[in-house]
């Protein structure tokens, strides 16, 4: 079985790290070839930590992107010409299954490529916190196809979240959900050995929202005089949010600490894990924190947190306030049994975000469609 992964491309960050996860486990475990075609350059360092079974192929449309080109009339000339040179691609390939991520150029065009291959789009963020799918934010989108129309030229659209799942009632096509999951870290730092860290991860934009925890940081500063809070990521919010750290005098606690590509030690010596996000898909930061058996207090955005989370057993879930966040980050800091309470029950879900069982869905899911369609065309 032939599978083609088409993004536009592949960087640094959760995506790239899921994607990865899940592409090795698929080379070392099945006899699938597996071929990623990418839009425009990928990270090298990212790329050395897939398989090397694994084939990475870049379309390079970069001399037709960077085309001079009439408003309009040139952006649909522009999608013609990026949908020959997939076209040609995959004609030469021939695979069985084609992927979009609803990244790049790929969700246009993949509806319209002429191939026998069952197509799957991979919707990755939360529908209901991302109207611009329905609110024209710029004026060439007034003239581009609703992307609720695109999704339903797939044969199939897969989710993160069942809320998600949910929220997408404009789907008619085969939908089905099969969230991240984590694997177990055998090396586990024990709680109590552990530094009094605070930890958060995540691009540093405006969706990641960082500066409320910042913002809390500042209301409770005498509470953290024996804390640290190490911020992981990189992003365009890094200057405004050095500058708030310094506005607030909290560089004592407070860290930017960059992107790291493992967080393994971060993780292993942190006590809490926040996440102040105004959406997200199913956020790997939360996964990989119930792997280390952290503790987590998170906004109760859209989609993911709710579904990982056990309010109050194995961490908090809260509103969108900043007096709310820096409440519960003191009331876990200044009571080490209820951390430890809550460290204990992050496995109560293991199973269900068991790595092994979630890999099982994904070649079930791969199989039984290869399955069905011999089944359709030998009657």
């Amino acid at each position: 079985m032939k599978l083609l992964f088409c993004h536009r491309s592949i960087r640094k960050g959760g995506i790239a790290t899921g994607l990865k996860q899940r592409l090795n486990y698929l080379s070392e475990n099945t006899n699938y070839e597996i071929h990623v075609l990418s839009e425009l350059s990928n990270n090298p360092e990212t790329i050395k930590q897939f398989d090397t079974k694994i084939k990475f192929h870049v379309l390079d449309i970069q001399h037709l992107t960077n085309k001079k080109r009439i408003p309009i009339l040139g952006y649909f000339r522009l999608i013609e010409e990026v949908k020959k040179e997939y076209q040609k691609f995959i004609d030469d390939m021939q695979p069985d299954f084609i992927t979009g991520f609803g990244y790049g150029y790929n969700q246009e065009i993949i509806p319209y490529i002429k191939t026998s291959a069952i197509k799957v789009i991979e919707l990755r963020g939360s529908y209901a916190s991302r109207k611009n799918l329905n609110k024209k934010t710029d004026y060439i989108d007034f003239f581009k196809k609703d992307l609720r129309n695109l999704h339903n030229k797939y044969h199939y659209s897969i989710m993160l979240t069942q809320e998600d799942l949910e929220d997408r009632t404009y789907l008619k096509n085969k939908k089905l959900q099969i969230n991240n999951s984590f694997k177990k870290v055998d090396d586990i730092k024990p709680f109590a050995e552990r530094e009094n860290i605070i930890i958060a991860v995540g691009t540093l934009t405006q969706n990641k929202n960082f500066i409320d925890l910042i913002k809390a940081a500042k209301l409770i500063k005498e509470s953290l005089n024996n804390w640290k809070i190490h911020i992981y990521g990189e992003g365009v919010e890094d200057k405004f949010l050095n500058q708030k750290i310094k506005e607030y005098n909290l560089e004592n606690i407070i860290e930017l600490k960059g992107f790291k590509n493992n967080l393994h030690d971060s993780f292993n010596n942190s006590k809490i894990l926040v996440s102040t996000s105004l959406s997200e898909g199913m956020p790997r930061n939360l996964l990989e924190a119930f792997s280390y058996k952290t503790p987590i207090i998170s906004y109760n955005c859209k989609c993911g947190p709710k579904e990982i989370i056990r309010n109050g057993i194995n961490g908090y879930l809260i509103d969108f306030n900043v007096n709310q966040l820096a409440d519960r980050i003191v009331e876990l800091v200044s009571n080490p049994d209820q951390l430890r309470v809550f460290s204990s029950n992050t496995w109560i879900d293991k199973e269900k975000f068991d790595f092994e069982n979630t890999m099982k869905q994904w070649v079930d899911f791969y199989e039984q469609v290869a399955q069905d369609k011999t089944n359709s065309i030998n009657t």
